[in-house]
């Protein structure tokens, strides 16, 4: 094995600082795990240990977890495997999308979500509600002795604090969510946590409960004598003397009171009062829509919203078990399908049959496939498996780890030169970007759009640009200064890409506004300019290594390394001028075609229009020889503050037509970058001050 050639300046130091970056570095990559668990917040302490109980729940059979996962269900207009919802639904509430039970064992979110839906006391013991403060267990009233201040909770024990959280919570949410304090942080996203579990919680009451028919003696020799009826039985016959009932209700309540008449949905509970099932039904079960349209009842609905008589404002909105109630009992005109009333039947099996794991598997099995007949006849299934595939595989996740990885054998193979080390580390390298870009072609297939349309996507479409662009750099000049710089990159790019999905907690494909979902201009624009982006933090984070190793004396009178890094950073800053003045054009033609203006002096045109200045001047000053290679490379560490401004900063101030809303945790993060260059551009700016040549006194 023959090692590579060493420079006169792999000195001691030089092995100390190698050293001191793969401990840190093999450190970081043991602890990632933990860190992952943490949620948007740092952990204060670690958990307490789980509670033990004498009985453990049979798992969930691995094809019922499946069919499970598999299942669509629509949010926003998307419609999306039940694995996917889940996936977010126990992110908000436990910051991370794993739980685990009283015994230990570990629960994927599918798992969870069956055992709230169909062992709700069970599920009622899981500490799954992450709290990161005691100060919030004592705003809502609380307190539980032997806990770490930050812990996770079951829901039995939050219970006797669960009204005066959401009191709280009401209050809180008056205010922006800048001005917020962390208390009342932690309140407004535990109550949001507690509501979302309740909608699980109760989401089948009706299927484990019957409708007392004998009241209506007209259904008698319907039911066969039979006095209690399950929900999914009763609904066509008695939705005629339901409706009679509230046009009563409404009818009286019009002449009794003509100044405030009773609403619909208070008639309808009050017609309901006697059919117990269904008032349970119409109240709690609305948290799923899991009942797609059949295609007669999508084009009926059209038709009604055009008239505006329709059920929602959305007229393809996909039925939960109570919307499917509001259409039986209130617009008997519209068609009530068979195989609805069939799958909140198989859905009442499940819910009698959930210690049978053989009868609940099949009623589940029934289920998906009638779920998927409905979904298919729409053309809304296809990407559905494809998804659940893409979230289990965890692509960018192996990626992640596998680029700091790549890293620390860079940073060895400073203490040991081999070549097989750096091949290693190219080919990891390499690998991990290929994955990256293998995330983005599959999200961009389920989809059926281009690669950038949401904040999310701008960071791993830039990561894997990143990486890319640095891979290209060390073939053109293999100096092992792009190789050990992008991997670690990368592995910052998709680790601020988690943390962005872990603060958002929200589905990062969603159903897109038609401005950005039919413009060939947007896919165009955001495409070219997150290139511009990537370039010029490459060319930023580049210039950071000639900066720092001229404050540290690192390779101190080696001029051909400088030179090197030199030129790469002005090779960066002419590419990140092209592609960002281009993307910048692009988005005016965009703007015009979309909101009929080419500029409107937006908060992010403006911010893109910085960009474009600063790399203009850049250029100039170095072509015109008032700035050498270290004052590029200054510039170059400012250049970085402007463009993370301008893709997320600008986005945060609540204004203009690109804002997408504050969020605190990431203002945070932005002002601890912002720091930390600023303290960058100090070091090297005191450095040239302390170095620069003193003009000679006059004689």
């Amino acid at each position: 094995m023959k090692p590579l050639s060493s420079s006169p300046y792999a000195d001691a130091g030089r092995r100390r600082l190698g050293w001191a970056l793969v401990l840190t570095l093999a450190a970081g990559l043991l602890a990632a795990p933990a860190l992952l668990d943490a949620g948007p917040v740092a952990r204060a302490a670690d958990e307490s240990p789980a509670p033990t109980s004498a009985a453990a729940p049979a798992a969930w059979p691995e094809a019922v977890a499946d069919a499970w996962a598999k299942t669509p269900v629509q949010q926003g207009g998307r419609a999306m495997p039940l694995y996917a919802w889940a996936n977010y639904a126990l992110l908000r509430v436990n910051r991370k999308k794993s739980c685990k039970t009283p015994q230990g064992e570990k629960l994927g979110p599918v798992e969870w979500m069956l055992d709230v839906l169909f062992r709700p006391d069970l599920a009622r013991t899981y500490r799954c509600f992450r709290i990161e403060t005691d100060e919030i267990l004592t705003a809502i009233g609380l307190e539980i002795e032997g806990r770490k201040k930050a812990d996770r909770y079951s829901y039995d024990e939050l219970a006797a604090g669960r009204m005066k959280l959401f009191t709280l919570a009401k209050r809180y949410r008056t205010k922006a969510e800048k001005d917020r304090s962390r208390v009342e942080v932690g309140v407004v996203a535990l109550a949001h946590g507690m509501h979302e579990f309740d909608g699980l919680l109760h989401f089948l009451d009706w299927a484990r409960a019957t409708v007392d028919v004998s009241r209506d003696a007209s259904l008698g020799e319907r039911f066969g004598g039979r006095k209690h009826v399950p929900v999914s039985e009763a609904l066509v016959p008695l939705a005629p003397g339901i409706n009679r009932a509230t046009e009563a209700l409404l009818e009286a309540s019009r002449r009794n009171n003509p100044q405030q008449p009773l609403r619909l949905a208070g008639a309808l509970r009050q017609a309901l009062v006697p059919y117990d099932g269904l008032g349970r039904m119409f109240s709690d079960a609305t948290l799923l829509s899991l009942l797609p349209l059949t295609k007669s009842q999508f084009e009926q609905v059209e038709a009604l919203h055009e008239k505006r008589q329709a059920l929602s404002e959305n007229p393809e909105e996909w039925l939960s078990p109570s919307d499917l109630l509001a259409r039986v009992v209130l617009w008997p005109n519209l068609e009530v399908a068979p195989i609805h009333l069939e799958m909140l039947g198989l859905l009442e099996k499940m819910a009698a049959d959930v210690d049978d794991p053989v009868r609940f598997a099949e009623h589940t099995s029934g289920f998906h496939t009638r779920s998927r007949e409905l979904a298919t006849a729409l053309g809304e299934y296809d990407g559905i498996e494809s998804e659940v595939t893409y979230l289990r595989a965890n692509l960018l996740g192996w990626a992640k780890h596998f680029f700091l990885l790549a890293f620390v054998l860079v940073a060895l193979s400073w203490l040991w030169p081999n070549r097989w080390l750096v091949r290693i580390a190219w080919a990891l390298t390499a690998a991990c970007a290929l994955l990256v870009a293998i995330g983005i072609t599959w999200r961009c297939i389920l989809r059926g759009r281009p690669p950038v349309t949401t904040l999310y996507e701008t960071v791993i479409f830039v990561t894997g640009s990143m990486a890319v662009a640095g891979l290209v750099l060390e073939w053109i000049n293999p100096k092992r200064i792009a190789l050990a710089l992008t991997p670690l990159l990368a592995f910052a790019g998709l680790f601020v890409a988690e943390r962005y999905e872990l603060e958002k907690m929200e589905d990062t494909m969603p159903q897109l506004v038609a401005v950005l979902d039919t413009n060939f201009w947007l896919a165009l624009h955001v495409t070219v300019i997150a290139i511009g982006y990537m370039a010029s933090l490459l060319t930023g984070f580049v210039a950071h290594i000639y900066v720092l190793g001229k404050v540290f004396g690192f390779r101190k009178g080696d001029t051909a390394f400088y030179r090197n890094v030199g030129r790469m950073v002005y090779g960066l800053l002419a590419f990140a001028l092209i592609f960002a003045t281009i993307g910048t054009i692009l988005g005016g033609i965009w703007a015009n075609e979309s909101w009929g203006r080419f500029w409107g002096w937006d908060p992010k045109e403006n911010g893109a229009l910085m960009i474009v200045l600063w790399l203009l001047a850049m250029v100039h000053l170095r072509l015109g020889g008032y700035v050498k290679a270290f004052g590029l490379s200054m510039m170059a560490i400012v250049l970085n503050i402007i463009v993370v401004f301008s893709w997320w900063g600008v986005n945060l101030l609540g204004i203009g037509l690109h804002s997408y809303g504050f969020t605190a945790g990431i203002a945070k993060t932005l002002y601890v970058f912002y720091a930390i260059e600023a303290f960058v551009f100090l070091l090297g700016l005191g450095w040239w001050l302390a170095t620069r040549p003193r003009a000679a006194p006059a004689a």
